[in-house]
């Protein structure tokens, strides 16, 4: 049934006789006295319909398809349908591609023809159908699965959509070749034997061009702390993602806590969990007064009486020492972070005794009230002679 139908419909459409449009016009001379009823126009061939351009492309396609060569043929006749619009050029492309063995393309032009050839005689939908019946037993849906979205999907270099497919995807029987492409990964192909009529599903996996593994960044006792790998930041801790597979400097900053810095190799396709407990970014000072009643002020807050020991955060602060009876003292207390720094204060009464204090940083010791008064009781100041004080220690002014 097929064979002879398939034979019939190439005589009659390379002829350009079997899809012809129906007329509305009556036929010429008809005698209007008479009132006889006019006959309907002779029905156009693609020949006599088609004009210009697609003519030459439809004739081009007869004698081609004439040739066997049919994938040339079907070209020329899509180009005649792309000028014409005229849907009985989709018979002609699906009976070429059906001889060059593309079965699913010959299937979707037949589809194509009978959704747009409304105004088709019922004989030719008929045999369009069969045709298309007739045809599916050479194909089989196959649906396609892939890990990455917005891939190209080809089947036999021929691009069939993008992932994911909304549908199966109608292949000749056979050996075919499907792949996929995304910028970015490297290309997948799988190759498959296509059984007629039985459905199937192949899933391909896209893999990065780049080869990469997996980076777990935990930062302890800083719940807002943040990630920083190679310089860009990640993200808040806990930060989990995929990094090139390739050294990588990890770092993890919060407030108020040190900066900690790791290097870490990331393995391809491996896992790499970092978990650090931040320390927090303070160093330890110690205050001491000549008179025990010495009220103690650091950043405004009242710490102590006399001698003071305890940490601060990192930074400058600012240190007051008052006593009832005393000129009051103020300077700036620099704070190293894991460093001891100390800081003696001798208060001045209001008598005008002049006071001595000074800093003690890394076990160095420097009186500066004391070097004060040396200077003011010198009889003759000369030109400045080398300084004697231990390398380390830093001066500070003495009040007068």
């Amino acid at each position: 049934m097929l064979r002879s139908a398939h034979h019939r419909l190439v005589a009659l459409l390379l002829t350009s006789s079997l899809l012809a449009s129906p007329a509305s016009a009556l036929a010429q001379g008809a005698n209007p006295a008479a009132g006889a009823k006019a006959k309907p126009a002779k029905k156009k061939s693609l020949k006599e319909s088609l004009k210009g351009d697609a003519l030459t492309s439809f004739n081009r396609g007869v004698e081609l398809y004439n040739n066997r060569n049919y994938e040339g043929a079907k070209a020329e006749f899509e180009q005649a349908y792309n000028l014409s619009k005229d849907a009985r050029l989709l018979f002609n492309m699906a009976i070429a591609e059906r001889d060059a063995k593309h079965y699913s393309r010959a299937i979707s032009r037949l589809e194509q023809l009978l959704k747009e050839g409304d105004d088709l005689p019922a004989q030719d939908k008929l045999d369009a159908r069969e045709l298309l019946d007739g045809l599916k037993q050479f194909t089989a849906p196959i649906s396609i699965s892939v890990n990455e979205s917005e891939a190209t999907v080809l089947v036999d270099g021929v691009e069939v959509g993008k992932t994911p497919l909304a549908q199966s995807v109608l292949m000749d029987v056979g050996e075919r070749t499907i792949t996929v492409k995304k910028v970015g990964f490297l290309e997948a192909s799988k190759r498959i034997t296509v059984s007629g009529g039985k459905a199937d599903k192949v899933d391909i996996t896209l893999d990065a061009s780049q080869k990469k593994g997996t980076l777990s960044v935990k930062a302890i006792g800083a719940p807002s702390a943040l990630i920083f790998v190679d310089g860009v930041e990640q993200g808040v801790s806990p930060w989990q993602g995929e990094v090139a597979a390739d050294k990588h400097t990890i770092e993890i900053r919060a407030r108020g806590f040190v900066t900690e810095t790791r290097t870490e190799t990331v393995a391809h396709k491996g896992t790499t969990v970092i978990e650090v407990a931040l320390r927090p970014d303070q160093g330890k000072v110690r205050v001491e007064t000549d008179k025990p009643e010495n009220l103690i002020n650091i950043d405004n807050q009242d710490v102590g009486k006399g001698t003071w020991e305890g940490t601060l955060p990192s930074g400058s602060h600012t240190l007051r020492v008052t006593r009832s009876g005393a000129e009051p003292h103020s300077s700036q207390l620099i704070v190293q972070t894991d460093q001891l720094s100390k800081v003696q204060v001798t208060l001045r009464s209001k008598a005008g005794l002049v006071p001595w204090y000074g800093w003690v940083i890394g076990g160095g010791l420097l009186i500066g009230g004391g070097i004060a008064t040396y200077l003011l009781t010198r009889p003759d100041v000369k030109d400045p002679q080398p300084g004697t004080i231990a390398p380390g220690t830093v001066p500070v002014w003495a009040r007068f």
